[in-house]
């Protein structure tokens, strides 16, 4: 959308629109410009393992051997909402549900960090990923008892969260 409000380009990801089959049901928490004049998106791709196989939600049976997960998705797309890359993380759900949120991203000097929510077993967890420029995560970090609803760099390379405690 323009300065004035008009809208310039729109882009649908997940499903059919580019991103694999497993992430056809998706929601984007943020986004933001990057040093490269691309996007950085954050969010979550759902989906089931279906007698140990992963499926998109519309593909499952309903069965109480089926598991729901949602997966922390990062995407990085071009200027004209081209995707570039997609990096995943989380979703192994290993016999019970599993659902994790990308909720906020930053830009750093050499790459992304995203903040988000992990919630296993009815215990929540904030999640701190630190991704290159090209999407490999470098590193992640888990705050058990904590979510994350906003994220931004610190004058000292640190990073500030905004989120929840959860007692």
């Amino acid at each position: 959308v323009d300065s004035n409000g008009n809208e310039e380009w729109n882009q649908t990801y997940g499903g059919s629109q580019g991103l694999s089959e497993e992430f056809a049901s998706s929601t984007g928490y943020s986004i933001k410009q990057t040093s490269d004049n691309g996007y950085i998106l954050t969010g979550r791709a759902s989906f089931c393992k279906d007698n140990n196989e992963i499926k998109p939600l519309e593909l499952c049976a309903e069965s109480e051997e089926n598991i729901r997960i949602n997966a922390f998705v990062i995407l990085k797309i071009d200027d004209l909402g081209q995707q570039i890359w997609i990096t995943s993380y989380g979703g192994q759900g290993d016999g019970y549900e599993e659902s994790l949120d990308g909720l906020s991203i930053i830009e750093t000097y050499d790459g992304y960090v995203a903040a988000g929510r992990r919630l296993i077993q009815d215990q929540y967890s904030l999640i701190l990923i630190k991704t290159d420029f090209n999407g490999q995560i470098e590193w992640e970090r888990v705050y058990p008892n904590k979510t994350a609803y906003s994220l931004d760099i610190s004058d000292d390379g640190g990073f500030i969260i905004s989120g929840r405690l959860i007692e």
